[in-house]
């Protein structure tokens, strides 16, 4: 017998006997619905408000990125990843905060 799914399982479960029957599992999804919840950490929400002010930002401007490229290629910047994330970040934040 091949079993896909959640929906055959439960069913497969009735047939044997060991399953509940429909009204008692969608009471019990309700229930459990409810409990749910999500909390996010500090990083997720400065992420979030990161993807916020890139989203605010408007269009990409060409100059820049073409001059922090040819930086990059030349060793100037981008020595440690960390520090320039960080960087960059902090900046997205400033810049958001503001507005």
């Amino acid at each position: 017998m091949k079993i896909d799914g959640a929906n055959q399982s439960a069913n497969a479960l009735r047939l044997v006997g060991g399953g509940r029957d429909d009204k008692s599992a969608n009471e019990s999804s309700k229930n459990r619905a409810t409990k749910d919840r999500v909390d996010l950490s500090g990083q997720a929400k400065l992420l979030k408000t990161a993807m916020k002010a890139i989203q605010d930002s408007g269009d990409i401007r060409e100059d820049v990125v073409a001059q922090m490229r040819q930086k990059l290629e030349n060793g100037e910047i981008g020595q440690d990843p960390v520090k320039t994330a960080e960087r960059m970040i902090q900046r997205l934040v400033d810049e958001s905060t503001t507005v």
